[in-house]
């Protein structure tokens, strides 16, 4: 079995339909409403383990309910969460999502700023381990040390430059 690394965002995003995304400050009725995980990494690592992949995500959330939300659909989904660092008094990241019936989108994304940005507890002795990476723009230096040790063990990686 192929094993990945995804490093990077992880996230919980509450998924509203709405007729049309306002353009003036107003109340809307949704339509419709799911929540579902987000974040570029962690739904890349969803996407390897859906096609049969061993599916690793590195990354950080705040030691809180809504980390325990992620982390458990993460784990639902067969990835492992073993090395996702849990940072007490923080946020994990989450997302509300407005989109209209042509498909358009409004995104209004929490990230805790106050989430360790330091790498260094990253267990990089390990990348060897996988047949390529992959992360993500939203954690800038866990990124770098990751692409870092991927290109010195010879290993392939991608990174996914959306920052829209």
């Amino acid at each position: 079995m192929t094993r990945i690394l995804c490093l990077g965002m992880s996230a919980l995003d509450a998924i509203y339909r709405v007729p049309a995304i306002p353009q003036t400050p107003t109340k809307v009725l949704a339509t419709d409403f799911l929540e579902a995980g987000g974040g570029m990494a962690a739904n890349a690592s969803v996407g390897v383990a859906r096609l049969g992949g061993q599916a690793h995500y590195w990354g950080r959330l705040g030691d809180d309910s809504l980390g325990d939300r992620i982390l458990a659909d993460l784990a639902r989904e067969g990835v492992d969460v073993a090395s996702v660092r849990r940072l007490p008094g923080r946020t994990s990241p989450s997302a509300a999502i407005l989109i209209d019936v042509a498909g358009e989108r409004l995104v209004c994304a929490y990230n805790d700023p106050k989430l360790d940005t330091d790498p260094g507890w990253l267990p990089l002795n390990r990348i060897a381990e996988f047949a390529a990476v992959l992360v993500d723009v939203r954690w800038p230096q866990g990124a770098a040390a990751v692409l870092d040790a991927a290109r010195a063990a010879g290993r392939p990686a991608v990174l996914d430059g959306d920052v829209g």
